[in-house]
């Protein structure tokens, strides 16, 4: 169900000639270049048969041989606008008028959805020309990059408004051949598992749907014949589905006492007994007495995720409990909240055979640091954790927390200023210094 609209609109907002374009400042620490290479990228696939709205191919700049920063972002909150400002401070997007352009859009489209009413005729020409728009506008302002962006989650059905309009902004990233990685989500997956079980955008199966608004509200679009649901599985399937892992690390050498560093990247926080529970569960050798053999462990496991449960439609099996071998995602939930509460010692080993049992769960879910195997220091290197998710007081100081309020709901709007991206010193590639408005940002 492809986007049903005629000749596409462009935006009727005049912009400045190149040359004269403001173009953004940028606030973040440059990356020292990396050794290792980044995956390649898939190949696009040849263009969609006419008619359908995702846009015809055009000749790229050739993708770079290697990415010289890594920047990690955390929560976007299924936030489109914020995504947006993201790439602007990362210089993805460069044209300011182009950026307040999109930002505008976007405003409009969610003051529309915002309507509790049956959307008429008009309505939905009315969708239909702001979404063309809002294409069209992404198409010229993404351009490459040698960054590569490793996003700790809730990209999708979260409390933005549109998903659609996060997909699109992917699928542009990716024509642009600029690397992104999406780490597993408590709220992304609700929308990978109803992509693959074919439901209604507005099933949702442990998030109430107030908090998944921004997939609900694609339900909306499809009822009312804004677009197919077609056109969202096949941006799902090019910009999305294979830029999924579960968790992922990079290794840095202190130049200082020359130690090896190895920072591991998760959206909930949890520790090394995650990564030994999914080696077992997918067969894999657990290695870890080098942050080489660590980090080849963790790739394994992120290929045999993508190969054998994201290409084949089987993420829903991950979150199958012990009762009947069924999916009862309510009664995995409350496991794990049961697991959280205590601070007792026996709860630690509670935590732990909960994690072996059901490292999907905790991977997504957990709120605590209880029972999780943080090491400082492991066979003469160091390791370093960084999450999302959830703000935790007293953090041990080789841990750090990427989630924000930026991009939730109205209630938030009260906030000023916010460090959306953390800056640590420590860490050779950039997790640059980001700050926004919140009040731009809204939903």
């Amino acid at each position: 169900m492809r986007l049903r609209s005629g000749k596409r609109s462009e935006p009727t907002h005049k912009h400045e000639s190149p040359a004269k374009r403001r173009k953004l400042s940028s606030s973040e620490s440059t990356d020292s270049q990396e050794s290792e290479k980044t995956e390649k990228l898939h190949n696009e696939p040849s263009p969609p048969s006419k008619g359908n709205t995702i846009p015809a191919q055009e000749k790229s700049p050739p993708s770079p041989s290697r990415y010289v920063q890594r920047k990690t972002v955390g929560d976007v909150h299924g936030n489109t606008k914020k995504l947006l400002q993201i790439l602007a401070k990362f210089r993805i997007i460069q044209d300011h008028q182009l950026l307040n352009d999109l930002v505008k859009t976007y405003d409009n489209i969610a003051t529309m959805l915002n309507k509790d009413t049956k959307y008429d005729s008009r309505d939905t020409a009315l969708f239909k020309e702001l979404i063309s728009i809002f294409q069209t506008l992404l198409e010229k302002s993404i351009t490459p990059s040698k960054t590569e962006i490793r996003f700790l989650g809730d990209v999708l059905a979260d409390r933005g408004a549109l998903d659609l309009l996060t997909l699109l902004t992917l699928t542009a990233l990716k024509r642009r051949k600029c690397a992104y990685k999406v780490l597993f989500s408590n709220h992304d997956i609700e929308f990978i598992l109803n992509m693959e079980e074919r439901k209604s955008f507005v099933t949702t199966n442990i998030l109430d749907k107030m908090f998944a608004r921004s997939m609900t509200n694609m339900q909306k679009l499809i009822d009312n014949r804004v677009v197919e649901r077609i056109y969202i599985e096949e941006l799902y399937a090019l910009a999305y589905k294979s830029k999924q892992v579960l968790f992922d690390c990079s290794i840095h050498i202190d130049k200082k006492t020359k130690t090896e560093m190895v920072h591991f990247f998760s959206h909930a926080p949890v520790g090394l007994r995650v990564i030994y529970s999914f080696s077992q569960l997918f067969s894999i050798p657990f290695k870890n007495d080098s942050p080489e053999n660590l980090k080849s462990t963790i790739n394994r496991i992120n290929a045999h995720y993508l190969e054998n449960y994201v290409k084949k439609n089987r993420v829903s099996d991950l979150f199958k409990v012990n009762e009947g071998n069924r999916h009862n995602f309510r009664r995995g939930f409350t496991l794990i909240q049961n697991a959280n509460r205590a601070n007792t010692g026996e709860n630690k080993i509670q935590i732990a055979e909960f994690i072996r049992q059901y490292p999907a769960y905790f991977l997504t879910w957990n709120r605590s640091l209880q029972g999780l195997s943080i090491l400082r220091e492991y066979k003469n290197f160091k390791l370093f954790f960084h999450f999302g998710h959830t703000k935790i007081s007293k953090l041990p100081d080789n841990m750090f927390c990427h989630d924000d309020l930026i991009g939730k709901m109205r209630s938030h709007g009260s906030i000023k200023n916010i460090d959306d991206i953390n800056v640590h010193s420590s860490l050779g590639e950039s997790i640059g210094s980001l700050r926004m408005e919140s009040q731009s940002l809204g939903y």
